[in-house]
Parts: C-alpha cells; structure tokens; sequence
C-alpha cells in the first residue's frame, strides 16, 4: 500500500501540503489562543514532518527523498 500511494503522490507534494497544513493551523490557532500554543504547535509539527522526511528518505537502495 506504501509504494502504490508513493507512486501516486510524490513525496515533495506530500511534504508541502503538510508543511502548509501545520502553519496553516497554527496562525489560525494563534487567532484564538495564546502565543505559546502556536510556538508549541509549529514544534511538535517540525519534529513530525522531520520523521516523514527521515522515514521516506530511508530507503535500502540508496534513493534521495527529492
């Protein structure tokens, strides 16, 4: 199921939406509630695409994320 969704969707699509989806969500969120709660978010969203790129860049045969 992993390689049919890669081969649909390219991971640098996959990686901006998400990077989009977080700060999106974070300004929004910033309307509404305190400053430490967007700096929170934007961390905790940092730390996971951080792990998507590190689990989508490590593949046995050596192939850039990019």
């Amino acid at each position: 199921m992993n390689e049919i969704s890669r081969r649909i969707i390219p991971n640098s699509l996959v990686l901006s939406l998400g990077i989009a989806l977080v700060f999106l969500s974070a300004f929004l969120l910033g309307f509404l509630y305190k400053p430490w709660v967007v700096l929170t978010l934007s961390l905790i969203g940092v730390i996971v695409i951080g792990l998507v790129i590190k689990h989508a860049g490590a593949k046995p045969n050596g192939d850039k994320f990019f």
